[in-house]
């Protein structure tokens, strides 16, 4: 993700219950032999409310039938108060994430 970067993009006052996710970079391993067995996931996580971001990352062994290896405990991010987690993983072309992001509002 070393070319990816957070693009602002100006918001109403008042839409502030969302998050971005950018950047979004998923692989799954091919099973050949001699590769990376691991499914791998990255994307930069964007909180316009508070103009920050952070990259989160994870790798992780492919689902079988009886085991369930991707994250679904929260997973930290670079900057630890940002957070996620699968909520469900039915492959790489389709997952649903649940994001956090803890912080003090200064107003």
């Amino acid at each position: 993700m070393a070319s990816c970067r957070a693009v602002s993009q100006p918001r109403a006052a008042f839409d502030h219950d969302f998050y971005e996710i950018q950047c979004l970079e998923t692989h799954a391993s091919d099973g050949l032999p001699g590769t990376n067995p691991n499914t791998t996931i990255s994307f930069l996580f964007a909180d316009p409310n508070t103009t920050t971001s952070t990259t989160c990352a994870a790798s992780f062994l492919p689902t079988t039938q009886n085991t369930t290896h991707y994250p679904t405990k929260r997973t930290s991010c670079t900057d630890k108060s940002f957070g996620w987690s699968f909520v469900s993983f039915d492959g790489i072309e389709k997952f649903t994430l649940s994001l956090s992001h803890g912080y003090q509002d200064s107003a």
